[in-house]
């Protein structure tokens, strides 16, 4: 079993991420509402974990930077959408 960890780029508490039991994937979520005015950026940096310990392994975690863009829209309603800047590929676009 995995657990993911926003090590780099929450400092503010708007994302929380959690491990889908079935697929064992990461997803993530904004916690608090993000405001195009004062960030339409943000860089996280996500790290998979295995949930028991890797006593007597060399192995690393693996991370992988996300980049979060939000979009300037109407009061009331907000809309992101997230980029994995290693392969460029759009995996989530959602009104909030």
């Amino acid at each position: 079993m995995s657990k993911f960890v926003i090590t780099k780029g929450n400092e503010n508490g708007n994302f929380r991420i959690v491990t889908d039991p079935q697929t064992d994937e990461g997803l993530l979520y904004i916690s608090k509402p993000l405001d195009y005015e004062k960030t339409n950026d943000v860089q996280l940096q996500i790290t998979a974990q295995n949930v028991a310990s890797l006593n007597g392994s060399s192995a690393t975690w693996q991370s992988i930077p996300v980049n979060v863009n939000v979009e300037k829209v109407d009061a009331g309603e907000r809309n992101c959408s997230l980029m994995n800047q290693e392969t460029q590929e759009e995996s989530h676009s959602y009104p909030t």
